[in-house]
């Protein structure tokens, strides 16, 4: 009898001696992961149909044993950027939950529909693009339903974000991240610019808010609306799969990770002397449908009024020499030869202007 009443009153002075209470589950929709444990599974999208299962979200949960904060990391939110993709699904196997602080939210793939397919942007169902659905409908179409699934189901979670991108299978992009600047917020412009730069790709774009910041679409802006530090990646192109792509986006999460203490080891901002800056993206756009012949390459810097391609027509008639509207550096640029009226062509990132 006395040796059963030691048990508890031992236990009692453990609980109070640690001075902390117990870890809770992580859980997302029906994701539930405890503490020092991995857990995966599939989101349903807001008021889904018979017919949307097939768009369910694959997400994983990886919940350290130690407190910190909650980084969400999203791929494949265009469908053929392929490389932000397979780095998520190899830092699944990677990341430690026992050795982790805080816990990592990965969404696999946001645009499932439209990676089955191989589309470059569309899903058969709408003509959007997902990455200017923000904060979308539950009651939308399919793009709005999931960006709204996205926003409530995993930002509003987080505390920090990385929209990881790369060069769909039409498009050749300079490795770049992109982060807001002027939120309202100086906090999150802060810290959104350090993880950008900490990242580790030397080419970084930050650029001003659109002029109604509440309908901005954007994954990583809307999530700056809302308090929380993010930025977008651009790792790959032309929808490749190389171990340099992949390995890139794959680091510059790592740093992230260290460099918000959810994982061993110190990071360290670079020198702004050490990276390319830039601002504004310009976007060049097809002003016929026809075929485009570019004459640049990404990363080639521009001056105002440089050809950057030729547009024909369905003949080879040449229509138009397609020029610069202002001086930069090429960010991406179209590859493959069909153009439609309105499509983008390439997209010009600005230099700052000098003080």
């Amino acid at each position: 009898m006395r040796s059963a009443r030691i048990v508890p009153v031992v236990a009692v002075l453990v609980m109070i001696s640690s001075g902390a209470p117990a870890r809770e589950p992580f859980k997302i929709g029906d994701i539930a992961a405890k503490p020092g444990e991995m857990a995966s599974g599939y989101l349903s999208i807001s008021g889904e149909l018979d017919q949307d299962r097939e768009s369910r979200i694959p997400v994983t949960v990886i919940h350290g044993t130690k407190p910190g904060p909650v980084l969400a990391l999203i791929a494949g939110m265009h469908p053929t950027e392929y490389c932000p993709i397979l780095a998520l699904l190899r830092m699944r196997k990677q990341i430690d939950p026992k050795r982790l602080s805080g816990s990592v939210i990965l969404v696999h793939i946001a645009n499932m529909r439209g990676f089955i397919s191989k589309l470059v942007q569309d899903t058969p169902a709408s003509g959007k693009n997902l990455n200017r659905c923000y904060p979308g409908k539950p009651d939308g179409d399919i793009k709005e339903r999931i960006a709204y699934t996205i926003l409530t189901q995993v930002i509003e979670r987080a505390d920090y974000v990385i929209d990881m991108h790369s060069g769909p299978t039409n498009y050749a992009h300079l490795p770049l991240s992109l982060v807001w600047k002027d939120t309202g917020n100086k906090k999150v412009d802060r810290v959104s610019r350090e993880m950008a730069l900490v990242f580790g790709i030397k080419n970084v774009a930050i650029e001003s808010l659109p002029k109604d910041p509440a309908k901005c679409g954007y994954t990583d802006c809307t999530a700056n609306l809302r308090g929380k530090p993010a930025f977008s990646s651009e790792t790959g192109q032309l929808g490749e799969t190389s171990e340099k792509w992949i390995g890139m986006a794959e680091q510059g999460v790592w740093n992230v990770l260290t460099y918000l203490k959810m994982w061993p080891g110190k990071a360290t901002l670079p020198s702004e002397k050490s990276l390319v800056m830039l601002e504004e993206y310009v976007p060049i756009k097809s002003p016929v449908n026809g075929i485009f012949y570019p004459t640049v390459k990404p990363g080639q810097k521009v001056s105002k009024g440089d050809p950057i391609g030729v547009l024909t027509d369905f003949f080879g008639k040449e229509i138009m020499r397609i020029k610069t509207p202002a001086p930069g550096i090429i960010c991406s640029l179209m590859m493959h030869p069909p153009a439609a009226k309105g499509e983008g062509l390439a997209d010009i990132c600005t230099f700052p202007k000098k003080k």
